[in-house]
């Protein structure tokens, strides 16, 4: 947030590390949002993170099994479903949906994985309906890939933390909605989370405790939580 970037894992000597083989400590599966790069927003670098960015964090089975890939195969400890403020894909599904105007071509595959979250928003639009569909869409697909019959052993278990973030293009902003591991969240609902692009979050791998809310359904979770929420994997 505060731009002092640190640029870890990108020079010659990473490279010929990671070449053989990888280790990355984190998942993210965000959009496609040109603005919203998740190794630059968690400055991070070669071999730290497993990416996947579909439009409004759409999931399929490709998808879905493009995100197992770590946790099921190198016991990657940390899945992050990342949203983000004025999502473009999230803003035509739902008018798509509100307008009964279906999209053209293949992007209508798009609105029909987001109709979960607008049928929530429907039923409570708040302020800003994208906004709130974007966060329903994020707290929807977090808790599918927590309770799906692979990985919910490996939450159940504490190897594995799914979280659900939603970053504003404000302020660099990185706010979990949801998964933040038992005990390491802040008691206070008015505490916000400051995940960065300063490089603040540490690398270092493995969940701290096992999260919590995997039985939970989407949107029950607190919609904030203190940075020290993420586990020691570097999920702020």
């Amino acid at each position: 947030m505060s731009g002092s970037l640190q640029h870890p894992d990108r020079d010659p000597d990473r490279l010929q590390l990671v070449a053989q083989t990888q280790e990355p400590f984190g998942v993210v599966l965000a959009c496609i949002d040109s603005r919203v790069p998740p190794e630059l927003i968690f400055d991070t670098g070669l071999g730290d993170l497993f990416v996947m960015r579909t439009g409004g964090q759409a999931v399929g089975p490709v998808v879905t099994g493009s995100v197992e890939y770590g946790p099921l195969t190198g016991g990657t400890p940390l899945i992050v479903v990342l949203g983000h403020q004025r999502c473009g894909a999230v803003d035509a599904a739902y008018k798509s949906l509100r307008d009964s105007k279906p999209l053209p071509g293949s992007l209508q595959s798009i609105v029909e994985a987001l109709r979960p979250a607008y049928d929530l928003t429907v039923r409570d639009p708040g302020a800003d309906p994208v906004e709130t569909m974007t966060r329903h869409q994020v707290k929807v697909t977090a808790h599918e890939l927590r309770v799906n019959a692979d990985l919910a052993p490996l939450v159940r278990n504490g190897s594995l933390a799914v979280i659900g973030a939603y970053y504003s293009l404000d302020t660099g902003q990185v706010e979990v909605l949801s998964g933040a591991p038992t005990g390491a969240a802040s008691a206070s609902p008015s505490a916000s989370t400051s995940g960065s692009a300063s490089g603040s979050a540490s690398a270092s791998p493995g969940p701290s405790g096992s999260p919590s809310g995997s039985a939970s359904p989407p949107g029950s979770e607190s919609a904030s939580r203190s940075a020290s929420a993420a586990p020691s994997a570097g999920s702020s």
